[in-house]
C-alpha cells in the first residue's frame, strides 16, 4: 500500500478534534468518536478502547445555576451560558457571555414564533411574509432593548484545565446574566409594539389584533 493511502486510511478510522454540546442539564463537552473503515472493519492491529466517563450529572460539582439555562423568581429571570476549552480566558468569559445572551434571545425568539405562528403560516403567502419579516424585526428589537433595559452578568464560574501533550492551559467558563422581570417584560412590549406598528402600515389588521391583545396582557404583568 502507499504512503499516501495509509495516511487517508489512519485520517478516517481514528478522527479527531472536541466539539462542545448543549442539553438540558447544562453544556458539556461532546468527544468525537473514531469512525471505523467502510464494512464496520478495523484494521489489524488496532486497539478498540472503551470510553471512559469522566463526569455525570450526578457527580458534576459546578454551580446549580450553570445547569439551567433559564429561570425566574418573584424579581428576576436568569439566563445561563458556556464556552469551553477557551485558550484565553478573558476571550472565554466574552464568548460565555455572548452564549448566555443567545438564550435569552432564543427564549423569546420561540415565544414570539408561538403567538404569530397562525399569521406567518396562513394561506396568504404574501402576508405570510410580511408576518416573518415582522417576526424578525421584533426579535432584533428586544435584543437591543436587553442591553437598554440593564441586562447584567451576576454569576461567574470557571476553570482552567490542562491538557493531555499541550503546554497551555485552557478555560472553560459559565456566566449568569440576570434582568428584572419588569424590564425583561417591558422589552418584550417593545418588540410587539414596533410590530403592531409594521403591522397596521401592511394592512395586516388580524396579526395586528393579535399584538394589541400580547401588548394589553404584558401590560398586566408590569402593573
Amino acid at each position: 500500500m502507499s504512503r499516501r493511502l495509509w495516511v487517508f486510511v489512519i485520517c478516517v478510522v481514528v478522527g479527531c478534534g472536541v466539539g462542545v454540546g448543549v442539553s438540558d442539564g447544562g453544556i458539556v463537552p461532546k468527544h468525537n468518536s473514531a469512525s471505523v473503515a467502510a464494512g464496520g472493519m478495523m484494521p489489524l492491529g488496532y486497539a478498540v478502547h472503551k470510553p471512559m466517563v469522566v463526569r455525570t450529572s450526578e457527580s458534576d460539582s459546578r454551580p446549580s445555576w450553570t445547569k439551567t439555562s433559564v429561570y425566574m423568581d418573584e424579581e428576576n429571570i436568569y439566563f445561563s451560558g458556556g464556552f469551553l476549552n477557551g485558550a484565553d480566558y478573558s476571550l472565554t468569559v466574552r464568548c460565555a457571555n455572548a452564549e448566555a445572551l443567545k438564550v435569552a434571545v432564543g427564549s423569546v425568539s420561540q415565544w414570539i414564533r408561538a403567538e404569530f405562528s397562525s399569521h406567518a403560516q396562513g394561506s396568504n403567502k404574501a402576508a405570510a411574509g410580511g408576518v416573518e419579516r415582522y417576526v424578525e424585526d421584533g426579535i432584533a428589537i428586544f435584543t437591543k432593548a436587553l442591553h437598554l433595559q440593564g441586562i447584567k452578568q451576576t454569576q461567574l464560574y470557571y476553570e482552567e484545565v490542562a491538557y493531555q501533550g499541550r503546554v497551555e492551559t485552557g478555560y472553560n467558563v459559565f456566566v449568569q446574566l440576570t434582568m428584572a422581570k419588569s424590564d425583561y417584560v417591558r422589552a418584550k412590549a417593545e418588540a410587539i409594539g414596533r410590530m403592531k406598528i409594521g403591522f397596521d402600515k401592511d394592512g395586516n389588521i388580524e396579526a395586528k389584533k393579535k399584538a394589541e391583545i400580547i401588548l394589553g396582557e404584558l401590560k398586566k404583568e408590569v402593573m
